[in-house]
């Protein structure tokens, strides 16, 4: 769990800060030095928070299932339904078009192969794993 001051701060103070935020993970020129970056800034938690969030967005977006989100992430559904609302209430506009390039799909297809691949196991999750590999295979032979 990600701990954060119930303690306010000034609007001033907080646009300053993500300023900063946003000047620190643009100042890289290369994946691997921003990567280091942020692997520096955030905890083993809040790396796999995020993590997950963004795979939640990405299958989302993909029109996966909740309950199949929350057997490939292992999550709750009080997660994936407040990231649902917020992208049905456009909250998360930029995020889901980047997911909708294909990059970002294969990019989301890795994620979700190597989800399926070291955390889940067992025949109830099978139709998972088959739907994983047909959208794989859907992306590598140049479909949307």
């Amino acid at each position: 769990m990600v701990n954060v001051s119930k303690k306010k701060i000034s609007k001033e103070i907080k646009n300053y800060l993500h300023t900063q935020l946003i000047d620190l993970f643009i100042a890289h020129s290369t994946r691997k030095e921003l990567s280091r970056t942020l692997f520096e800034v955030l905890s083993p938690s809040e790396q796999i928070m995020l993590a997950k969030r963004v795979g939640i967005i990405g299958l989302l977006v993909h029109k996966y299932s909740t309950y199949e989100i929350i057997h490939i992430f292992k999550v709750g559904m009080g997660t994936v339904l407040r990231l649902q609302k917020q992208l049905e209430l456009g909250k998360l506009e930029h995020i889901e078009k980047i997911f909708k390039r294909k990059k970002a799909r294969a990019s989301l297809i890795g994620m979700i192969e190597t989800a399926l691949t070291l955390g889940i196991t067992g025949s109830p999750q099978k139709h998972l794993r088959i739907k994983a590999n047909l959208a794989i295979d859907s992306w590598k032979s140049g479909s949307k």
